[in-house]
């Protein structure tokens, strides 16, 4: 039997509290599958050590218009965060 994918972001149920799954996820997998709201399934790298090791390897990129980037949306523009209108 294979386990359900969680959805991420993580509900957090309030500001003070990091998400209970986000705990649950880095002391069981340090590298878990989660569904982002777009609906693509991505690797959660939630141990130091795995972190530390994507952020040097050159095979990955910060740049969303890569492709096979993750999204965290289906809408053009990707969800990400607009500027603010001028005035």
């Amino acid at each position: 039997m294979t386990e359900a994918i969680p959805d991420y972001p993580f509900e957090q149920r309030n500001a003070l509290e990091p998400p209970r799954e986000g705990a649950e996820t880095r002391a069981t997998c340090p590298v878990a599958h989660v569904r982002t709201p777009s609906g693509d399934v991505v690797g959660l790298l939630t141990g130091y050590e795995e972190v530390r090791g994507l952020l040097t390897d050159p095979r990955f990129s910060r740049n969303p218009d890569r492709k096979g980037a993750a999204r965290m949306s289906t809408t053009e523009d990707r969800g990400d965060v607009q500027p603010a209108l001028p005035g």
